[in-house]
C-alpha cells in the first residue's frame, strides 16, 4: 500500500500538470494569446558537463542542476544533505563515514575505499579520485551539476554511471560580498558564510570564501550524554583571477576543508539472540530504531569520549589556464589534492566494548588536462584532450574483534569466533594516462550527430599486508588470515569507450536527443575483503581474494527538452537503460565477513522534471525518477535502489512595503523502499519528507533565512547492516529528524 501511494503521489505531482500544461500550451498558441511578460520567463541555466559552456536545453545528456542561491536557502553544505533535494540521488552514509552513491538505482556501495567509484565527483573540472573527497564542505557554490548516463567519453576515469560536478564561484572585478550567521533552534548548533569579492585592477581579482559549522545530532547518546551525530565542518578558499585582456584568462585557487564527526545515528534495529539475554557485557535492551535515543560506549581511548571519532583534512590546489585562439580556445587544468583521514568506529553500536575499527588514511593526487575546443558557429565542432593522473593512498586499519563468548558455551569452539584483531596495511599507486576527442556534426539547422571517443589506459600497484594481534583465535589466524606484507599483482586496465548521439530541434523551444554511450572503470584490490586462510601456501591469499575485476557500462537515453509558454515553463523527460558488467559490489554478511563480487547488472527507466513560473509571484518544479535496478543471475533488486523517487516544491514571493520581499517555500520529498543490503536483505520503508523554507529580504541587502528540514519528523534509514556482534542481528542508521536553521545575513 505504501508503493501505491508513492505512485500516487508521484503521478499526481508530475504527469497531470504536464499534460495540462501541454494542452494549455497549445491552446495559447492556437488562439494567438498575447506574449507573456518577459520579467516572468526562467532564466537561461549554463552548464559545462561538455567541457564547453552550454544552456542546458541543448545539452543531449539528462542533467539536474542545483543552483548556488538553491543550496543557500537549504544550507545545503555536503553531497549528502544535497541527496535530500535531488530525486533519484542517494547518498547511503555507512557508519565508518564512506559514502555509498547511486544515480537511477545503480552506483557503488559504501565499503572499500580502495574502490573507485562509479560516478565521478568533479571540483572546478578537477577529479577527485578517492572517495573520502567526496565529503568536502560546500560553499561559496555557483552550481553543482548532476550528470546521469555513462560519461566517460568526455569526463574519463569513473564516470561509467555518472558524474557530480561541483562548480565554484569565481572573482570578477565588482567589489562586494556577503556574509550570514545563525543557529540550529531543535537540537543546537551554530553557522557563519561568507566572502569578499576584492578587485585589485580591471584585470586581477581576488575572491575569499569561507565556512564554519557546529552542529548537534538528532539522537541522544545516553552513554555518553552527546547528541550526535556532532558535526563540526570548516572550509575556505581564497581565489586569484587575472585577465589582461579578452583573449587570456588565468584562475588560481587554494581551498582547504575539514570535517569532523562525533558519534553516528546507528541504533539498533532488531536486537536478535541479545534479545534472549545471550551473549556477554552490558545488555543491548530493545531495538530502538526510529527513536531519539540510543546507548553506545567505548573505553578505547582513540574515541572521542566514547563515541565514534572521524576527521577528514582536505587541501586542494587548482590552476586553470584559458587562451582564445580565434577559431578555437586552449584550456589547461593543474591541479593537487590531499588528504589526512581519521577514522576511529565503535562498530559494536552499543555499550559492548568488543568491536572497533581504527583507521588512518593519507591521499595524494595530481592531474594535469590539456584541451582544445573549437568556439562554435562552424558545420563541424571539436573537442580534444590529453589527461594524466598519479594518486598514492595509505591505510593503516586496525580491526579490534572481541566477541568473548561465541559460540556460547559449552561449545569446543566458544570464543573462537568474532574474537581475535588484526591489523592491515595496505599502500596503493594509481597511474593513469587517456586521450580523447569529440566532433560535433551540424547536419542541418535542426539535426546534429555528436561523435566521441577516448582510450584511458591505466595501472595500480598495491602493497598489502595483515598481521594478527593479541589473541590468536581462528577468527584472526584462518578466517581472517595473517600474510606478509607484499606486492601484489599489478592491475592494469586498456579502457578504450565512446558516445554517439542525435539531437534534432522539433521546434526552436523543442530538443529530440537519442544517445548511447560507454564506458567503465578498472578493477584493483579490496582492502576490507575477508581473507582466509589459504591451505597451499599456509597463509592468507590476497592476490586471489581480495581481487576486485574491471567494471564496464553500456548507457541508452532517448529525450526531450522544451520551453512552452515564453519560457515560462521548462519539460525535461527521458527514458534510460543501463547495462553494467562487473559492478563492483561490497556486501557484510550476517557471518561477519566482507564479500566483494562483479556482479551483472541493469537499470531501466524513465525520469521527468518540470519547472513552471505560474505568474510573477508564484514558481513550482516537480520532478521525478522510476529506476528498475536489477541485479541480474540471480534477479534482484540492487541495493541503495529505490524504485521510484520525487519531489515537487512551490515557491511565492511577494513585494512589501518600504522595499522589503518576502519569500516562501515548500518542499516535499518522497523515495520508495529500498533495501541497504545485497540479497534484496533489510529493507527499508519508504519514506516522505517535507521542508519549509522562509526568506525577508530588504533593498539594502540585509535578510532573514528560515530552513525547515523534515518538519514532520519522518523516520527513515540512511543505511543498515547485520550486526558485528553475531548476538546482535540488525542496524540501521536514522535519517536526519526535523531541523529548523534561522540565520542572518547581508549582501554588500
Amino acid at each position: 500500500m505504501a508503493r501505491l501511494g508513492g505512485i500516487r503521489f508521484i503521478c499526481g505531482a508530475f504527469a497531470v500538470p504536464v499534460a495540462w500544461a501541454y494542452a494549455a500550451g497549445a491552446l495559447a498558441q492556437d488562439q494567438g494569446a498575447q506574449p507573456s511578460d518577459e520579467d516572468h520567463a526562467l532564466s537561461e541555466v549554463v552548464v559545462t558537463a561538455q567541457k564547453r559552456e552550454q544552456s542546458l536545453e541543448k545539452v543531449p545528456i539528462s542533467i539536474d542542476v542545483v543552483t548556488g542561491d538553491m543550496l543557500a536557502q537549504r544550507q545545503t553544505d555536503t553531497l549528502s544533505k544535497l541527496a535530500s533535494v535531488v530525486p533519484g540521488f542517494e547518498f547511503g552514509r555507512a557508519p565508518s563515514d564512506i559514502p555509498g552513491i547511486t544515480f537511477r538505482g545503480i552506483g557503488t556501495q559504501a565499503g572499500n575505499v580502495a574502490f573507485d567509484n562509479s560516478i565521478g565527483m568533479f571540483v572546478d573540472g578537477v577529479f577527485m579520485g578517492n572517495v573520502r573527497l567526496y565529503g568536502q564542505t560546500l560553499f561559496d557554490t555557483a552550481r553543482v551539476e548532476l550528470i546521469k548516463g555513462t560519461q566517460s567519453t568526455l569526463l574519463g576515469k569513473n564516470t561509467s554511471l555518472g558524474a557530480l560536478s561541483i562548480v565554484n564561484q569565481r572573482p570578477d572585478i565588482t567589489l562586494g560580498g556577503r556574509l550570514e550567521a545563525g543557529g540550529e533552534a531543535v537540537d543546537g548548533g551554530y553557522f557563519a558564510d561568507g566572502a569578499l569579492n576584492f578587485p585589485l585592477s580591471d584585470e586581477l581579482s581576488v575572491r575569499f570564501a569561507g565556512r564554519y559549522s557546529h552542529t548537534n545530532g538528532w539522537v541522544e547518546n545516553r552513554s555518553t550524554g552527546q547528541r550526535v551525530p556532532i558535526d563540526t565542518d570548516s572550509g575556505a578558499r581564497v581565489s586569484v583571477s587575472y585577465r589582461p585582456n579578452d583573449a587570456f584568462d588565468v584562475l588560481l585557487s587554494y581551498q582547504h576543508t575539514e570535517n569532523n564527526r562525533v558519534g553516528s545515528a546507528t541504533q539498533v534495529a532488531d536486537p536478535g539472540l541479545s534479545a534472549l539475554g545471550l551473549g556477554a557485557g552490558p545488555p543491548v535492551g530493545p531495538a530502538n530504531f526510529g527513536t531519539d535515543y540510543k546507548n553506545a560506549y567505548s573505553s578505547n581511548p582513540a574515541l572521542c569520549h566514547g563515541d565514534d571519532c572521524y576527521r577528514n583534512r582536505v587541501d586542494m590546489p587548482v590552476l586553470t589556464a584559458s587562451y582564445d585562439l580565434g577559431p578555437a580556445s586552449l584550456t589547461s587544468i593543474t591541479a593537487g589534492a590531499w588528504f589526512d583521514n581519521v577514522d576511529n568506529a565503535d562498530f559494536d553500536f552499543d555499550d559492548k566494548d568488543d568491536n572497533l575499527y581504527l583507521r588512518n588514511e593519507r591521499y595524494h593526487q595530481f592531474s594535469q588536462e590539456l584541451r582544445i575546443a573549437s568556439n562554435g558557429n562552424r558545420s563541424i565542432d571539436y573537442l580534444a584532450g590529453i589527461y594524466y593522473f598519479t594518486s598514492t593512498w595509505h591505510q593503516l586499519q586496525n580491526n579490534v574483534w572481541g566477541i568473548p563468548d561465541f559460540p556460547p558455551a559449552p561449545s569446543a569452539l566458544s570464543g573462537q569466533l568474532f574474537n581475535g584483531s588484526f591489523a592491515n596495511l595496505f599502500n596503493q599507486k594509481t597511474d593513469s594516462y587517456s586521450g580523447y576527442g569529440q566532433l560535433n556534426f551540424h547536419v542541418s539547422e535542426a539535426l546534429s550527430v555528436n561523435v566521441g571517443m577516448r582510450y584511458s589506459h591505466e595501472r595500480k600497484i598495491v602493497d598489502f599486508g595483515r598481521t594478527p594481534e593479541g589473541q590468536l583465535t581462528l577468527w584472526n589466524t584462518v578466517i581472517n588470515a595473517p600474510f606478509a606484507y607484499q606486492r601484489l599483482p599489478e592491475v592494469t586496465d586498456n579502457l578504450p569507450s565512446g558516445s554517439l548521439s542525435l539531437q534534432y530541434q522539433l521546434a526552436p523551444s523543442h530538443m529530440l536527443y537519442v544517445s548511447a554511450s560507454r564506458g567503465g572503470k578498472s578493477g584493483g584490490y579490496g582492502e576490507f575483503n575477508t581473507i582466509p586462510l589459504d591451505p597451499a601456501i599456509g597463509a592468507g591469499n590476497p592476490a586471489r581474494d581480495a581481487r576486485v575485476g574491471n567494471e564496464r557500462a553500456n548507457s541508452y537515453e532517448i529525450g526531450l527538452k522544451s520551453s512552452l509558454l515564453d519560457r515560462r515553463m521548462l519539460l525535461n523527460a527521458a527514458l534510460f537503460w543501463t547495462d553494467v558488467f562487473g559492478l563492483q559490489q561490497l556486501v557484510f554478511t550476517s557471518d561477519g565477513l566482507f564479500v566483494s563480487s562483479n556482479d551483472r547488472a541493469r537499470s531501466r527507466g524513465m525520469e521527468g522534471s518540470l519547472d513552471y513560473q505560474l505568474s510573477s509571484q508564484w514558481r513550482w518544479t516537480t520532478s521525478v525518477t522510476f529506476a528498475d535496478a536489477k541485479q541480474l543471475n540471480p534477479d534482484l533488486r540492487l541495493a541503495q535502489s529505490p524504485r521510484w523517487s520525487g519531489s515537487s516544491h512551490l515557491d511565492w514571493n511577494h513585494s512589501l512595503p518600504r522595499d522589503f520581499a518576502l519569500t516562501l517555500g515548500a518542499a516535499v520529498r518522497y523515495r520508495s523502499s529500498k533495501f541497504n543490503q545485497l540479497g534484496e536483505a533489510l529493507e527499508t520503508g519508504s519514506y516522505t519528507t517535507l521542508a519549509l523554507t522562509g526568506r525577508l529580504e530588504a533593498a539594502h541587502g540585509w535578510y532573514v533565512n528560515i530552513d525547515a528540514e523534515n518538519v514532520t519528523n519522518s523516520k527513515g534509514a540512511d543505511f543498515g547492516f547485520p550486526g558485528p556482534d553475531p548476538f546482535v542481528a540488525k542496524f540501521q542508521t536514522l535519517a536526519p529528524l526535523r531541523t529548523v536553521r534561522i540565520s542572518l545575513g547581508t549582501r554588500f
